[in-house]
């Protein structure tokens, strides 16, 4: 758990299995833009969550400007 002064909370730990598959975009452009679909709330056999990290490319150049990210939340309810 989680535990805040107004609420408890939880978060998910994830160990690697080889069935897992990652993807990896080291080409994006400025103009470009990558959606990640963290939940679902359907139950249907789809993938309800969907882990995401980052890593240091020890291939990328020196020096590299900071990578940006903008993050941000939506909730979408569908009929």
């Amino acid at each position: 758990d989680l535990i805040y002064k107004d609420r408890t909370g939880e978060i998910y730990c994830l160990t690697s299995n080889p069935s897992h598959r990652w993807y990896y975009a080291p080409r994006m452009s400025r103009d470009e833009a990558l959606l990640l679909k963290c939940y679902d709330s359907l139950r249907d056999g789809r993938a309800r969550f969907m882990p995401h990290t980052s890593f240091a490319d020890p291939d990328a150049p020196d020096p590299l400007p900071p990578r940006e990210s903008i993050e941000i939340r939506t909730l979408a309810f569908f009929d």
